[in-house]
């Protein structure tokens, strides 16, 4: 699924300017801010229904799930009123393709409402076959309608067509549901909707703050850069997001497991021993590897077959950063919800928010900001509010020392990737267009590459020890090696902590 989103994003910038396609990510942009005012249903479902099934109460989950779906829906009835209480009312008066775009936001955030209470119930149901059948069919046909959309039509055809590909989907949800058993009958209890709201709103007021932190920058580029700007910024953002998805993965499991391990107070040196040597890992061989890969290789794609959306390449570079310092790879705020400390989870949202908004201001008053600009102010507000939670969470994980030390790894191996990167560029092997852009590219991986392998050495000699590397051991035994010494006990790590 994500690599049929990734093939969409590409084909439409084929074909679409930044200026045409702006008008669609100012659509999605406003359809986010909208649910980002969800109650917390679609999390309290997610914790409820589960329970239920394994209690083996068929009448209470089929009760639950009638409530949370048709409550779902009411809701984003709701919530599209906003897109459209935005065109009528706000600044600038109900121009035509503003119009649209909210218009159609309107209608994405009702539907997106609908397939995220269908995904919700087939997760709950474990009912992952049908699951993935249905994203699969959703994902292909999202190509079919925006893509075909653009070709044919152009903005209006985006419009549509993503119009059109949510209503599919949702109609697709709707019919195999019927055929899977899973179809909320029509029923709806007060009882089920309090105890959903109980859970889960107060969840959601807590991440308000950390929702809105995420899409400040857009908003920011939106309001005083204009769409052909937030064209460029989302490309480059899009790219970031998808990254921080494929590489937040490892971390479900990492994450999975400090809970099952920290929820016993006596292993708790053991568990934060875990989480601060999967960072190393993270922050000093993977992210140090990769980023570079990625950005020279997309800056040669883009030069190559769309040049239109070149300026992105700037951007790129500090988002990519960021990456460091998302709460889906720092994983440390999560001791706050083990020990269900809602208000220091949500101080470090507000905070977070706060320092993203700072920077954004800041960047403001410089002038009129150009993109890079606001990447780096993003840059700099996400560092702090990982700064925070470092020593604030990561105090209840580690010893100072400890703290000192994983502080240390997070930001050192960002200005080591910064360096790599600015000196490639410095360097004049930035990757062009064509033949000799692929030549640049092979010199700037290679440079890259062999000045990042000594860091990436030294953090596996420090996760893993001397046979990690220096012995003759298979692959498969040196990596086996490596999850044994993050699995390895507190008193095994004292050393390191």
């Amino acid at each position: 699924v994500q690599g049929l989103s990734t093939l969409r994003q590409l084909l439409l910038r084929l074909i679409l300017a930044p200026a045409q396609l702006g008008v669609w990510n100012f659509s999605l942009m406003s359809s986010e801010v909208a649910n980002t005012f969800e109650l917390g249903l679609h999390a309290a479902a997610f914790r409820d229904l589960p329970m239920r099934l394994g209690r083996d109460e068929p009448v209470g989950l089929a009760a639950a799930r009638a409530t949370y779906f048709w409550s779902s829906l009411a809701w984003g009835l709701v919530l599209a009123l906003g897109p459209l209480a935005y065109w009528l009312l706000g600044e600038g008066g109900p121009d035509s393709y503003r119009g649209a775009s909210l218009a159609a936001a309107a209608c994405l955030v009702f539907l997106n409402t609908i397939i995220i209470a269908f995904t919700t119930i087939y997760q709950t149901s474990q009912a992952y076959g049908s699951l993935a059948v249905v994203q699969g069919i959703i994902g292909l046909s999202s190509i079919g309608f925006m893509v075909g959309g653009a070709w044919l039509a152009g903005i209006a055809g985006i419009l549509v067509g993503g119009v059109a590909g949510f209503v599919f989907g949702g109609a697709v949800f709707v019919w195999r549901s019927r055929h899977d058993g899973l179809w909320p009958h029509l029923a709806w209890g007060w009882p089920q909707l309090k105890g959903l709201l109980k859970v889960g709103l107060p969840l959601r007021l807590v991440d308000y703050p950390q929702n809105l932190m995420f899409l400040l920058d857009v908003l920011f580029v939106t309001r005083f850069l204009g769409v052909e700007a937030l064209a460029i910024y989302v490309t480059a953002k899009t790219i970031l997001t998808q990254l921080t998805e494929l590489l937040g993965r490892g971390g479900i499991v990492v994450l999975t497991r400090f809970f099952a391990v920290a929820a016993d107070p006596a292993k708790r040196g053991r568990a934060g021993f875990e989480i601060r040597m999967y960072l190393l890992l993270q922050h000093l061989l993977l992210f140090p590897l990769v980023l570079p890969t990625v950005y020279f290789t997309v800056g040669f794609l883009v030069n190559s077959i769309m040049p239109s959306y070149a300026p992105a390449l700037p951007v790129l570079a500090p988002l990519l950063l960021v990456i460091y310092f998302v709460p889906q790879t720092s994983l440390v705020r999560n001791v706050w919800v083990l020990e269900k400390k809602m208000l220091s989870l949500g101080l470090s949202n507000l905070f977070g928010l706060a320092a993203v908004a700072g920077g954004l201001y800041l960047a403001h008053h410089t002038g009129r900001p150009d993109l890079p600009v606001v990447a780096l102010a993003v840059l700099a507000g996400y560092g702090a509010y990982n700064l925070y939670v470092m020593i604030l969470a990561g105090g209840q994980l580690w010893p100072a020392r400890g703290v000192v030390k994983a502080i240390g790894a997070s930001y050192g191996g960002l200005l080591h990737t910064a360096g790599v990167m600015l000196g490639v560029i410095w360097l004049g092997l930035e990757p062009g267009a064509g033949w000799p852009g692929l030549a640049a590219l092979l010199k700037a991986l290679v440079l890259a590459w062999l000045v990042t392998l000594p860091l990436a050495a030294g953090a596996l000699l420090t996760v893993a020890g001397r046979p990690a590397l220096f012995s003759r051991l298979s692959l498969g035994q040196r990596w086996r090696l490596v999850k044994e010494r993050i699995g390895a006990d507190g008193e095994d790590g004292g050393n390191l902590l």
